[in-house]
């Protein structure tokens, strides 16, 4: 486990070098998305938001040790159920991670500002189709057209019905 502040790219090499195989989990009390995606894309395997559970650190930790590691038991001995059960343990463990970061992002943030990007990204996803973005969301098309026709009015960019171009921001 390395701070996430750490150059990791540079250690990974490093390791590398000298011929070391060692996963890297990196960690950090930043608890951002940005802060995450950073320290994997630089070569960790696994992020984790400090201060996690022991559990927690515990299962991402052995879970990154058995990474690419079949089971060496001799079939039929019921290591294989073992195997998998530790694969499950590990990606709820990861899903809860990432969920607990999610979560941390979303501190110090306005309702409304969460309830934009919201909106936003889900019309993105859904090309413009303010209907099915509607349905996605929960809400009446004309609330979603209503809060677009703000949002354009104080030039956010909102992504236009069905055909790709943006509106609003100039």
């Amino acid at each position: 486990m390395v701070d996430a502040a750490v150059d990791i790219r540079g250690l990974a090499a490093r390791l590398a070098a000298v011929g070391l195989a060692v996963p890297i989990v990196a960690c950090s009390t930043k608890s951002d998305a940005r802060t995450a995606v950073a320290a994997v894309h630089a070569g960790a395997r696994e992020y984790i938001p400090l201060p996690p559970e022991a559990e927690v650190i515990a299962t991402v930790l052995a879970a990154v040790a058995d990474d690419g590691q079949s089971p060496s038991s001799p079939a039929g001995d019921g290591s294989e159920g073992a195997a998998e059960d530790r694969s499950e343990v590990a990606r709820v463990a990861h899903a809860a991670l990432a969920a607990g970061a999610v979560t941390h992002s979303l501190v110090g943030r306005t309702v409304a500002d969460v309830e934009r990007d919201l909106i936003l990204e889900t019309l993105k996803r859904c090309l413009g189709n303010r209907t099915r973005a509607a349905g996605i969301l929960g809400i009446s098309v004309r609330t979603l057209r209503n809060k677009l026709t703000v949002y354009a009015a104080e030039g956010i960019d909102v992504p236009p019905p069905n055909n790709g171009e943006i509106r609003g921001a100039a």
